[in-house]
């Protein structure tokens, strides 16, 4: 009787192990870019845009408030205010709100919608999903070990000489 060969496991290329990389690395990219589109999609439309005479005649203002401005005025509008800008820039940012048509009531209500799209963490589920996590990984390796186990008594035989956790 011929005895049998000695167990040889399946190799994999490397030109499989990169397919599989990529692949895996395809998968997670995909995911997360369906996940950003539906996002994007769920996000509420912005407000149309206005014609183009309006916005030329915007970018002319700041050169013609520039432009008449004193040495006296320039040096007290150098301080920042309590959002960091200048009185100049203030005026600005107010001249182009208002020439787009925003008044100061849409542009508070607009930055509360965007202050509410920051994202707060749940820290009860962030813990759950922890947990979930690290017990199926727990589960996995167990589950695997004990796979591994019956594939090497399958294929080898029971380890002589030593004592196993079933002979145990």
């Amino acid at each position: 009787m011929a005895s049998p060969s000695p167990y040889r496991p399946p190799e994999q290329s490397s030109a499989g192990q990169l397919f599989d990389s990529l692949f895996v690395v395809a998968l997670v990219a995909a995911t997360l870019l369906v996940c950003l589109y539906l996002t994007v999609l769920s996000a509420a439309p912005a407000p149309a845009p206005e014609p183009a005479a309006q916005t030329t005649a915007v970018a002319e203002a700041p050169a013609a408030d520039a432009s008449t401005n004193t040495a006296a005025a320039t040096a007290v509008a150098a301080a920042p205010s309590a959002d960091g800008l200048t009185d100049d820039q203030q005026k600005l940012k107010t001249e182009r709100f208002t020439a787009l048509g925003w008044d100061d009531a849409k542009v508070a209500e607009r930055k509360a919608a965007i202050a509410a799209k920051s994202y707060e963490i749940d820290w009860l589920m962030l813990i759950l999903t922890a947990i979930v996590v690290i017990g199926y990984f727990v589960f996995l390796v167990r589950a695997s070990d004990k796979e591994l186990r019956e594939v090497i008594n399958e294929r080898f035989g029971p380890a002589s000489g030593t004592q196993t956790k079933e002979s145990a």
